[in-house]
C-alpha cells in the first residue's frame, strides 16, 4: 500500500462533515484512502453534505449520507448502525459538530444556553461513547475544541462555556469497554493546544 493510501479500506465518521472544517476532514481522509460517513444536521444542509460527499468520491473513496440532529441520543446510535451496515469496522470518528452562539452574555436565553450544551457538549459525549462501544482496535476518536477556551473573546461566553467539556468528560473512551482498544484526542484548531487522551487497553 503507498503512503498516499495508508488509511484504504478504513472508515471514517465525521459529523457536522457538509462544510467548513469538517469537509476539510472529509477530503484529507478520502485523499489518504478512507471510505466516509458524512454526518449532516438537517434537510437545509444536505447540498452542502452532498458536495463533500462528491469530494470524497471524487477522491476515490466512497461516501455515506447520515441526516440527523445529534442531541438526540437515538440519532447518535442510528449513525453508528448505518455506517456499520456498509462497513465491516469504523476506524475513525472525527467528533466535529457544533453550534456557534454569538450574542452578549446578558442577552442569552435559557433555549439557547440549552441548546448549546445539547449539541457542544451532550452530542459530543454520546456520540464518543457510541464510538467507544463501535471503534475498531487501534482506532482513534477525536474531539473538535475551540481556540475560544484559550483566550477571552466578547459575545461567545456560552459556545466557549459549551464547548470545553468534551476534552474531559472521558478520560479514556474504550474504558469499560473490552472491545476498545483506541486513542483519543482533543484538538483546538489554529492552536497550539492538544489533550492526548490515555490509549485505552483491553481489560
Amino acid at each position: 500500500m503507498s503512503e498516499a493510501r495508508e488509511l484504504a479500506d478504513k472508515t471514517a465518521i465525521i459529523t457536522g462533515a457538509a462544510r467548513n472544517q469538517g469537509r476539510a476532514f472529509a477530503q484529507a481522509l478520502a485523499r489518504k484512502g478512507a471510505n466516509i460517513v458524512v454526518h449532516y444536521h438537517a434537510a437545509a444542509s444536505r447540498a452542502d453534505a452532498e458536495k463533500t460527499a462528491r469530494l470524497v468520491t471524487a477522491q476515490g473513496a466512497k461516501a455515506l449520507l447520515v441526516e440527523g440532529d445529534l442531541a438526540n441520543i437515538a440519532t447518535v446510535k442510528r449513525l453508528f448502525a448505518e455506517a456499520r451496515q456498509v462497513s465491516q469496522s469504523i476506524d475513525i470518528v472525527i467528533n466535529n459538530a457544533g453550534l456557534v452562539i454569538k450574542k452578549a452574555f446578558v442577552e442569552i436565553t435559557e433555549e439557547e444556553f440549552d441548546r448549546a450544551f445539547d449539541v457542544n457538549a451532550k452530542a459530543a459525549f454520546f456520540v464518543m461513547q457510541e464510538a467507544a462501544k463501535n471503534i475498531a482496535d487501534n482506532g482513534r476518536i477525536i474531539n473538535i475544541g475551540t481556540t475560544i477556551l484559550g483566550a477571552t473573546i466578547p459575545y461567545y461566553s456560552v459556545y466557549a462555556g459549551s464547548k470545553a467539556p468534551p476534552g474531559g468528560l472521558h478520560p479514556c473512551p474504550g474504558q469499560g469497554d473490552r472491545r476498545a482498544r483506541c486513542d483519543g484526542e482533543c484538538h483546538c484548531p489554529r492552536a497550539a493546544r492538544r489533550f492526548v487522551l490515555p490509549r485505552c487497553r483491553n481489560a
